[in-house]
Formats: structure tokens, sequence, C-alpha cells
């Protein structure tokens, strides 16, 4: 028999970091980023193969999605394991260009690195999982393919049983365990990097500069780690407040054992951003953002939702725009992905847009039904003019019919897309985890600084007008609204417009002892403050018989006055005080409410403890202050008022203003 040739002696590899930079006559910049496995044991080496999954194989792994999905840094990417008899290396190959290449390197190392503080999710681990086996077996379906895996272990395992070893190896992996091989494999003394660029490309680039990445990317990781292990202190609630290097603020309130948690993400925005010709377009995109994404189709993701117990919401408001998710803790990781997900990358399908669009159309079409409602439409549009306070939220028809999904997901990304969110989380999670996940969801972005911030339209708030604007419906009620310029959110007299709003409204309230309880004029009385960035609302409403209209004005005419003339007694102060204290207090027991609020705050500028200086506040009022603010509110004829109900004798300017005011 002809000799055995000799095994070839392998070179000896140097210690630490190896980086190269060649210049080839290529097309596009290649770079591959391998870490050498000689060191491992055989089991971790299988393991490897469920990492290489996870990491860099399909349109789920977390290469792709940061690459590919988020920043659009590479054309093509590849993790794999080259396992050898002898020394083995895992392998990441990208292909960009130019342009990209130094921060496509050092976002691969980042993702890398973070596997070595955050463990693969337990369905990555499954979906990797299932691809092995798919492979497995699909290997078995052939005499030439079973043979081949039988010679491959003998070969190099020494027995046919190590195929079997393996494979129960796999099906007993853990992200712990795969964690513990990325903290022993991603190690900055292992790299070996390699990079190809064109002869001639731009910018010019030396070894100098892929050093300088890849230094730069273990750094961020050390930053990361430090961020999420140490958290500031929290202040007298419980709660932690950080703002991450992309700009993001997060505010974290953790009670462990409650079992459940509630995340809030908010900009200043809503209805501020609008102008008149796309006017409803945040109450659309709320109705249609969680309906799909990128990744996941709309019955997906509501199944996704239902198996973990979460729920999945976006609202629109005059001053923001947020995303909110609430579930059980035991789903808690997952449920966050989906939160992620759904605000990164969601979908604005045509048909959920459509869909959606039907839906607001057939409700402006039935908004008669809500005479309430269309007093106070035309009140706003009476004192607030052409700004956006002075504008539904839903749209009209013919904002509505214009807007398209293309118009909504450009319009998304730019304002939203791009801009940092404030989220709070409240109830039972794991904190580390959170914040590890934030930032590996929120890359930093030197141009943002560049980026304008919402620039809040011009208000001028309108003049009331003589007469009451009065919308003939056929009802057998009259709907009363009267809608008073108030303080805004920052507002040094804000204490007193809640009070003021406490004080008329409820049924302990003036308003309800006056008309209704002593006299029996009206079928419902309200009082209700309205909270605006820019300026603030007070708004008064009742029901009631047209032939009672003058005396109910009347009536309503004298408590308003008796609250300007004379200050209220200390113990209705005190009642009214307490009342909307305790409100906050135990609409604050909930998770969702504390999210919610919390970063709202934070979106605004007011601060983590905005409402808990606002409680203060409340009860610092003194009487002379109320006095103060009833002159300021109702003096002069402020209120714009408005009727809806049965037809009135009108005369020419009243018909005037009851077409003004309709006009779109």
């Amino acid at each position: 028999a002809p000799p055995r040739p000799v095994p070839v002696s392998l070179p000896i590899r140097q210690s630490g970091e190896a980086i190269s930079l060649s210049v080839e006559p290529v097309a596009e910049s290649l770079f591959s980023a391998a870490f050498p496995v000689d060191s491992l044991e055989r089991r971790d080496r299988v393991d490897l193969y469920l990492l290489a999954l996870a990491i860099g194989q399909g349109d789920s792994s977390r290469l792709l999605r940061a690459l590919q999905y988020d920043e659009s840094l590479a054309n093509g990417l590849n993790a794999y394991f080259f396992d050898p008899q002898g020394p083995g290396l895992f392998t990441v190959s990208v292909a960009t260009d130019q342009a990209r290449l130094l921060e496509a390197i050092q976002r691969t190392l980042v993702v890398l690195g973070r596997l070595r503080n955050r463990p693969l999710s337990t369905l990555e681990l499954e979906r990797a999982r299932r691809q092995v086996l798919l492979h497995w077996r699909g290997d078995e379906e052939t005499a030439e393919d079973h043979a081949s895996r039988l010679g491959h272990f003998r070969l190099h395992r020494g027995h046919l049983q190590a195929a079997q070893e393996d494979l129960e190896w796999v099906q007993s992996a853990t992200p712990k365990r795969l964690q513990d091989l990325a903290r022993k494999l991603f190690q900055p003394a292992n790299l070996v990097l390699a990079a190809t660029v064109p002869r001639g490309g731009t910018p010019e680039l030396a070894q100098v500069h892929l050093e300088s990445a890849v230094s730069g990317a273990w750094l961020r990781l050390d930053n990361e780690r430090q961020i999420s292990q140490k958290l500031p202190a929290p202040d007298a609630q419980g709660r932690v407040l950080l703002t991450l290097p992309s700009g993001v603020k997060l505010a974290l309130e953790h009670r462990a054992g409650s079992g459940i948690f509630a995340m809030h993400a908010a900009w200043e925005g809503g209805a501020l951003l609008e102008g008149a010709s796309h006017n409803g377009l945040h109450h659309l995109m709320a109705a249609s953002q969680t309906e799909g994404t990128e990744s996941l189709g709309e019955l997906a993701l509501a199944r996704r939702l239902d198996d973990l117990g979460a729920s999945l919401v976006a609202q629109a408001g005059r001053n923001s725009y947020s995303l909110s998710i609430e579930g059980l803790t035991e789903g808690f990781e997952e449920s966050l992905e989906l939160f992620l997900e759904t605000l990164k990358h969601p979908r604005f399908d045509d048909r959920s847009v459509d869909r959606e669009r039907l839906l607001a159309l057939e409700s402006i079409r039935s908004r008669d039904d809500r005479p309430g409602q269309r007093a106070f439409h035309l009140a706003a549009k009476s004192l607030f003019g052409s700004h956006p306070y002075g504008r539904p939220l839903g749209g009209s028809e013919e904002t509505l019919r214009h807007l398209s999904a293309q118009n909504i997901r450009s319009f998304y990304h730019e304002h939203y897309g791009q801009m940092p969110p404030a989220i709070m989380i409240a109830g039972d999670f794991d904190p580390s985890l959170f914040v590890e996940r934030m930032q590996a969801a929120f890359v930093v972005r030197p141009e943002i600084d560049k980026v304008s911030r919402p620039k809040r339209p011009d208000l001028v708030l309108q003049t009331s007008p003589e007469k009451a604007i009065h919308l003939p419906l056929p009802r057998e009620q009259i709907h009363l609204l009267r809608l008073y310029p108030a303080p805004a959110m920052d507002d040094d007299q804000l204490p007193e417009l809640l009070l003021v709003a406490e004080l008329l409204g409820g049924q302990s309230g003036r308003l309800f002892q006056a008309l209704r309880e002593q006299k029996g004029l009206v079928y419902s009385v309200s009082s209700t403050p309205l909270l605006g960035l820019q300026a603030g609302a007070l708004s008064i409403y009742c029901s009631t018989a047209p032939e009672q209209l003058s005396e109910v004005k009347a009536a309503l005419d004298h408590v308003l006055h008796s609250l300007q003339a004379n200050a209220p007694e200390a113990e209705e102060l005190q009642r009214a005080q307490q009342s909307l204290v305790a409100g906050y207090k135990l609409r604050h027991q909930a998770s969702s409410d504390r999210a919610r609020s919390g970063s709202l705050d934070l979106a605004y500028g007011l601060g983590l403890d905005w409402e808990d200086r606002l409680q203060q506040r409340l009860l610092e009022v003194q009487p002379e202050q109320i006095v103060t603010l009833a002159r300021r509110l109702f003096a002069n004829g402020q209120g714009h008022e408005v009727l809806v109900g049965p037809p009135l004798p009108k005369t020419n300017a009243e018909t005037e203003a009851v077409s003004m005011a309709l006009t779109p």
C-alpha cells in the first residue's frame, strides 16, 4: 500500500487581534470576522452550529435584522462554522460597499459581542434548533446522504455513535449554555478580521481605519455593559431614569412579584405635527400600526400577542403619539421583541390602512349621533382657529380620502422613526435585560442632533363671537357647550385650572348642584379641563330641554360669576384638592397608567416627577388663587358658546356664523 501522507503542521497563531486590509480589482467591499475555535471542547463546537444559525442565517437572525433591516449596512451576509479535523473557525462574512464598510464592521462586532451580555431568547434558540433538525432529517432521506454522514463521523470522530450524541446535545441546548460559549469565543484577543475593498474606491481606507472601527466596537460594548449593570440610584418613588447614548430616555419602575409589566413609548407630536391637508393622519396611523410588522402579518402578530397574554396599542393625541404594551412577566422577553418590532418596523399595509379608513369615515358620517362631540369640535375651531387644536383628531372625509398607506409610512419614518422616544416600563421585569435590549434596539446616531425637533405651530387664540354658534339637528334636547381659553401644561396656574374644573364639575360640584339638584334644569352637566402644551381650555357642557335654555344659561352665568366674586370656603377647596390627589393615586396603582404618564411627561420635557410636583402644588393652592384664575377664565365673556339641537330662529348674522364654523 502507498504510504499515508504526513500531515502538514499548522503555523502557530499569534495572540491578539489580527486585522488586515487588501485592495483588489473587485466591485464591492467584503470582510470576514473570524474567531478560532481550537481551544473549544468538542461539544462546544456542536453548539456553534446553533449559534451560527441564530446569528446569521435566516430572515429573523440577529445580524440580518441589524445590518439589513435596521441599518441597511450590508448587501448580503452569512455566519458559518468551519470544523475540519483540527483547528476551526467561526466566521461572519459580509458584503457591503466602501462607504458603509467601517460602520458594518463595527455593527457586526457589537451584535456578536452582545451575546456575551444577553443570551439568545428561547424563541431564537428554538428556531435554530429546528433548522438543525430539518437539515439532519433531510440528510436521512437518501442512502447517499446517510452514508456520507456516517463516513464523516467515522473519519472525524472515530465512531458512528457520535452522530446520535451530537443530536442529543443539540436538543438539550439552553440559552445560558450558548451565552457561556459566546463569552469564551467573542473576545477581542480572538478576532481575525480581513477586509477587501475595490481599487480606487472611496473613501480611501487604510488599516488604521479598520483598527479604529474594531476598537470602537469593543469600547461601545464595554460602555453598554456598564450602563446596564450599574443603573442610577432610584428616586423616592423607586424609579430609575437614564438617557442612552442613542438619545432614548428610559424610566424604569421595578416592582417584583406583580406578575405583569407595562411599557409605553411616547414622542411629542400627534396633532401638533398635522397640517390642514393631512388632518386625521395620526388617528389613521395609530389604528393601523398594530396590524402587522415587516416580518409579521396582521394575523401572525395577533396570534403571538394572544399566546403571550399581551395587548399592544398605539395612541394619537393632540400633543403626542405613543405605543404601549402590557403583558405577563412570563412572556416579557418575547413581548419586548414584538413591541420593538412594531415600534421600529411597522408595516402600515395598504389593506389595513384602507380598512381603518373606512371605519374612520363611517364614524365621521355618524357624528350627528354624538351632538356633544359636534358641539366641542365647533367650539374648538372657534377658539383655536387654524391651529391643530381646532381640528378634530379623527380628520375629515376629504383629508382621510387623500391619505395613503405610503403617506403614513413616510410620515412615520420621518417624524418618529428618526427621533428617539421616551420609554417608561413599570411592573415585574428584568431591568438589566430591558436596558441591554434598548441599547441594542436604538443605535447611536451622530447625526441625530442635526435632525430638527418638532416645531410647534403658531397659535393665535380667537376672540369669542358675539353670539352663540348654533348647529340645527333634529333632537329633542339641546346641547350647550362653552369653551374657555385656559393655562397650558407648563403654566404656573395649571393647579388652579384643575381645581376650578373640580369645583364646578362632578356630582358634588357647583354646576350639578345649581342646575340639576336645586332647579332640575339639565339632564347632564360637566366641567372638563383640556391640557395642551401650547394652550389649555376649560369645557363646560350640559344638555337640556329647548324651552329651558335661557334659564340654564342664566343659572350657569350666576355660578361662574359667584366663583369670580367670592373665594371658595376652605372646606370646599380642601375637598376638591383631596379628590384630585386621590384620583391621581388611584389611577397610578396600575402599572399601565404609571408607564403612560411617565413616558409622556418625559417626552414633553416636563420631567419624570412632574405629576408628583403637580399633586403637591394642588395641595398648596389658596382660595384667593381660585378667584384670580376664575376672573382670568370667565371675565369679559371669553367663552366660545355652541348650541347643537332643535332649530332655533336665526338672524342673518347667526346663519353666517354657523356657515363659517362648518367650513373645513
